[in-house]
């Protein structure tokens, strides 16, 4: 499968989407009244990213709860067009099968970073205003962001160089920038340290994990001040892409990000055209819905008002009229910096006939 990974990438206006479905392991029966939860990643990730609070919603609400791989991701196709509102028409499709999967349930929508941007997004498609009883993001605030969290975009290029790294060394080449030593987040990365990198990914004795990952997670943790999380997180498409590796071949990574180098551009980005075009694709941009905002107040994705970023709150205001902000004081990915706190506010949220 590694292999259909990387190749060309055909045009595909939706694909269907891979999900893992959970359900509540105490062996009580389902709350009919609660609706199904679906969780939606961000960049970087897949549907194994929420698999514990998936878990934990499962048995708190004795419902289904399911963790979607967006296109290009985890386990689901690889195609094009990537962007915003290519993949929430993925999204729409996949909340249209699991609730009828479940006698046609409402579905809350919790999304983090890009998978909060697409679940805001959803709720202006008519034929998911049907179906969707609630909406979550994560750190993300509708509109077009004038700021990328510095997190994302340092490590993006760490990937890119990896993986720029094993295809130059296969070539016999040194560099991956004409042997031009550059510098990531303030330190040197120089020839040396590409060509160390090379050499320690290239796999040349053997395709066990234990004899490449320990390498990648140090170099990584080089440039994230060594933060376990951080390093998991930014790694996981190597150990995910490059479970059966030859020998004697560079890493591969689970997403195919040679192939889109604009990948983080889809963070960034607010289909403002398709929004305001209104009727003829089915769009309403009204979301009458409870909508819960979660801020993080460390992180730059999210920003207080101010005269550059009040737009994002002029969005919230128009679109989600039935809405909530709560803040957190972490950095970007809060479920994963204040994990107790959170877990707090999203089911305190998500109880049935509990309003914003």
């Amino acid at each position: 499968m590694l292999k259909s990974f990387h190749r060309l990438l055909h045009h595909r206006a939706t694909v269907k989407l891979n999900s893992i479905h959970f359900k509540p392991s105490n062996g009580l029966p389902l709350n009919h009244a609660q609706p199904i939860v679906v969780h939606v990643h961000g960049a970087f990730g897949s549907a194994v990213d929420f698999q514990y609070q998936s878990k934990k919603l499962a048995n708190s609400f004795q419902t289904m709860v399911y963790s979607v791989d967006l296109r290009n991701h985890g386990e689901s196709p690889r195609a094009l067009p990537y962007d915003n509102w290519t993949l929430t028409n993925d999204l729409v499709s996949l909340i249209h099968t699991v609730s009828h999967q479940n006698g046609n349930k409402k579905v809350d929508l919790i999304g983090f970073s890009l998978g909060a941007k697409l679940a805001l997004l959803a709720g202006f498609q008519k034929k998911a205003q049907t179906v969707i009883n609630k909406i979550v993001s994560i750190d993300m605030p509708p509109g077009k962001l004038q700021e990328m969290d510095i997190i994302a975009v340092r490590n993006f290029k760490i990937v890119l160089d990896v993986l720029r790294a094993g295809a130059y060394y296969k070539q016999g080449k040194l560099s991956v920038q004409e042997n031009k030593i550059h510098e990531t987040n303030g330190k040197h990365f120089s020839k040396a340290d590409l060509k160390s990198l090379q050499e320690n990914l290239f796999l040349k004795t053997s395709g066990k994990i234990k004899d490449w990952m320990r390498p990648l997670e140090n170099h990584f943790g080089k440039f994230n001040n060594y933060d376990p999380n951080l390093i998991a997180y930014f790694t996981a498409g190597f150990r995910e892409g490059s479970l059966a590796p030859k020998v004697g071949e560079p890493l591969q990574h689970k997403i195919p990000l040679l192939k889109m180098p604009n990948y983080l551009n889809s963070i960034c980005d607010w289909p403002t055209s398709v929004v305001e075009s209104g009727n003829p694709l089915g769009i309403r941009p009204h979301v009458s819905q409870p909508t819960l905002f979660l801020r993080a107040l460390q992180s730059p994705m999210f920003p207080l008002p101010d005269k550059s970023t009040q737009h994002h709150y002029d969005l919230i205001e128009k679109y989600y009229p039935n809405h909530r902000i709560l803040d957190f004081d972490c950095i970007h990915p809060i479920h994963i910096a204040k994990p107790l706190e959170y877990y707090k506010a999203i089911t305190d949220f998500l109880k049935v006939n509990q309003k914003v």
